[in-house]
This record gives structure tokens, sequence and C-alpha cells, in this order.
């Protein structure tokens, strides 16, 4: 059974090469008349679910838990150990700096471990640091961050292949990420 879904062939606008389209179908699936070559090149992964092809394209919501120790209050983002995560960045630690001043809480009292936690003071209540990661640090994001490798895209097009079928394990080992390079 498994899944179909396309992938990019001509980069266009704001798709490049390899990108994996969010339409998701179950196998076989029906297509309509654009979207095949030259612009696409339809995939069916014979083992896969969406959830397996949509861990590799969709949006991320990036926010927080919060977590109390006795030491002190972490904000934790939830999405950290799936693909696609990205880290901390430049303006959201600011963000944290600036708004965790108006509780009385220094700069140098925060503390972003490398695993991307943020160690806070607990003269802020749970409460108040919830609502802040919620009302402030959400963020949606589409990264874009895996891509089906351009040369094996190349490779199918020039064999006349329109539909490729493959495994989960094969789908994935065709894939580069972005953000390694």
């Amino acid at each position: 059974m498994g899944v179909e879904f396309l992938v990019k062939v001509k980069a266009k606008k704001i798709f490049s090469v390899g990108e994996v389209s969010q339409n998701i179908k179950p196998s076989p699936a029906v297509w309509g008349n654009k979207e095949k070559l030259p612009n696409w090149l339809c995939f069916h992964v014979t083992d896969a679910t969406k959830a397996d092809i949509n861990k590799y394209n969709r949006q991320w919501i990036n926010c927080y838990d919060v977590v109390e120790t006795d030491l002190c209050l972490c904000l934790v983002p939830k999405d950290k150990d799936k693909p696609g995560y990205i880290r901390q960045t430049v303006d959201n630690l600011e963000r944290i700096d600036t708004h965790l001043q108006l509780f009385g809480v220094e700069s140098k009292d925060i503390k972003v471990s490398n695993t991307d936690e943020t160690e806070v003071p607990k003269t802020v209540s749970v409460e108040d640091l919830e609502a802040f990661a919620k009302d402030s640090l959400e963020e949606m994001y589409k990264p874009r961050q895996f891509l089906v490798n351009s040369a094996y895209i190349t490779q199918l097009v020039n064999a006349g292949e329109t539909k490729v079928e493959m495994t989960l394990a094969e789908f994935e080992s065709e894939l580069v990420d972005q953000l390694d390079g």
C-alpha cells in the first residue's frame, strides 16, 4: 500500500529542486495533469505512512514547556528532538531576556544549555513564564530543511522515470539536510 507524494523537479519561485510536496495521498493515488513532469516527479513509498513523510515537510510551531526544578524554572522546547527543529535563535534569546527583565530577572541570571533549555530563576511564577512562552515565543516556520538529492532527481528524470517506487529507508537515504551544508 504505502503513500504517494510529489517531489519538485524544477526550481520555481518558492520551490527548490527536491522539495517534497505537502500533498501526501494513500497509494494508489490520482494526480492531476499539472502534477507530473517536467515540474513534478511522483514518489511511491511502499512501507510509509503520511506521518512518516510529513516529518520531512511540515510546519512547526516552536513552543515550550515550563519545567520546575528545585533550583529554577526551565523553558524546554517541545520539538527539539524532532527532525526539522531549528535551534534557539538570537531573536528568541533576546525576547526572553527583555521580557524577563520586566519580572526583575537580570540577564546574567538566565542560562541557556547546549540542549536549548533556558534556565530562569524562581523569582518568576510558573504561570507568568507559561503565559510568556505561549504569547511571545511560539513561532511558526517552515524550514523545508530536507530535500531529495538533486543529483538523484536528475538521474531519475534522465532515465525517463515518472513514478518512483521505493521503501522508506531508500527514500530517507536520498534526503539531503540543508542545515548540514
